[in-house]
């Protein structure tokens, strides 16, 4: 049989456009396959623009440590393909994801399907045929018109923070963007919803009352008081839980974790044999690699002495953006190295973290297509100097007398990072 990166280099070229946003094409692919999304474990589904892999990291860990069986989709992968699909806890083998795209290879032939539409019916397919207790499911970019978006009716959906990001797609304001995402929620089932942008919200809240929806809302059904990486609290009515920090860095994961946590309550009403002390084990074990994570071993950390840390985060958009710069506040001699895709607003980017580019570098994300070069993004910042590559740039930083190496910018530079940290060459 031939190996999953083969095939999955031939299922690129199916269709010309990475993105284009319709159900048709998946509809007709899942009928043929034996409609495996009306045969899933009961499903969490999210969607918004920052927030939602670190949700579903805690909601993972919470489930897990509650002895349920997790199986989990997301995007997009920072160095495998195999990343996106989690089995029942375990990421997919190889001789799984192989056949599994074959078979999906063999009943599409050569008809257009976008990349991620097929390998999400394969994915579909690996859930229905894999025993679990819950699905935790990722939306790839938008809501309505998002491959993930056949399953029936979700046990329930999560809006994690919308921002601006892929205007393209999802249209150029808050409220167009929020239409999209809200979407997922199915008429009659309940939707939890963070803290949102007043645009954002009056779209969601209307879409809750048309559809007939039970919306579950930040600070109105239920609050969250983060007390300095001490024990903080998560309340609803009369039920206040008192939690250990978030294992997740940064000010925003204590969001993210009461997103979940909110998540989490709804399902403990639908039998769901998750306990309080369940939740607060959860996050201490939550990970969620490519955001704010410290990398200690491999390559790249052996250029540097034992007293600097090495962090990794692929935020690319504003909110993002804001979040890096409130953990970075909180280190010593933040050094940055940052790289960047054309079609992100890099000046945007930059300015939310203008006080920490003294000694910031800039770096072409390796083999991506669609990099902003070094050079064009260092033009747009005085203080920003271009690097070489990843080796110069760590070089550079530690040079310097940085004490924290913050990598930044995009999933792609994180992935070609961790790519390379594995790599002896």
């Amino acid at each position: 049989m031939q190996n999953s990166d083969t095939i999955l280099e031939r299922l690129l070229d199916l269709h010309p456009k990475r993105i284009d946003l319709t159900l048709d094409r998946i509809w007709t692919l899942l009928d043929k396959l034996g409609n495996p999304q009306n045969h899933l474990p009961p499903v969490v589904h999210i969607a918004g623009t920052n927030g939602k892999g670190s949700t579903l990291a805690f909601m993972k860990a919470i489930a897990e440590a509650a002895g349920l069986r997790v199986h989990r989709y997301s995007s997009p992968h920072l160095v495998r393909f195999h990343e996106r699909i989690t089995l029942a806890g375990q990421t997919i083998p190889e001789s799984a994801l192989a056949a599994l795209l074959a078979e999906c290879e063999s009943v599409q032939g050569n008809t257009p399907i976008t990349f991620f539409e097929i390998t999400t019916a394969a994915a579909f397919l690996a859930f229905s045929r894999c025993p679990a207790d819950i699905l935790l499911l990722e939306t790839g970019l938008g809501g309505r018109l998002d491959a993930t978006n056949v399953v029936p009716a979700p046990a329930v959906s999560i809006l994690s923070r919308i921002g601006i990001d892929h205007q393209d797609f999802l249209g150029e304001t808050l409220a167009d963007i929020a239409a999209e995402k809200v979407a997922i929620a199915k008429s009659g089932t309940v939707l939890v919803v963070n803290d949102q942008p007043e645009a954002a919200m009056g779209v969601i809240k209307e879409y809750i009352t048309q559809h007939n929806i039970t919306g579950y809302i930040s600070g109105h059904d239920w609050t969250f008081h983060p007390n300095n990486n001490q024990q903080w609290q998560w309340q609803s009515g009369t039920e206040q839980l008192n939690l250990p920090p978030p294992a997740l860095f940064g000010a925003h994961q204590y969001e993210n974790a009461a997103l979940a946590i909110a998540a989490v309550k709804i399902l403990q009403k639908q039998n769901f044999n998750i306990s309080n002390l369940d939740i607060a084990t959860g996050l201490q074990r939550t990970e969620w690699h490519g955001r704010m994570q410290k990398v200690t071993q491999g390559r790249w950390p052996n250029l540097l002495p034992d007293d600097v840390n090495l962090w990794i985060d692929g935020g690319h958009n504003l909110d993002a953006a804001k979040a890096l710069a409130e953990a970075i506040s909180t280190l010593d001699e933040p050094r940055l190295i940052i790289g960047m895709l054309s079609n992100k607003d890099c000046t945007g980017f930059l300015d939310c973290l203008s006080e920490f580019l003294d000694h910031a570098q800039s770096l072409t994300i390796p083999n991506e297509q669609s990099a902003l070069s070094a050079q064009n993004i260092a033009a747009l910042h005085p203080a920003l100097a271009p690097a070489q590559n990843f080796t110069s740039a760590l070089e550079y930083a530690r040079d310097s007398g940085g004490k924290n190496i913050i990598i930044c910018g995009s999933l792609y530079l994180i992935g070609t990072f961790l790519a390379g940290n594995e790599s002896d060459a």
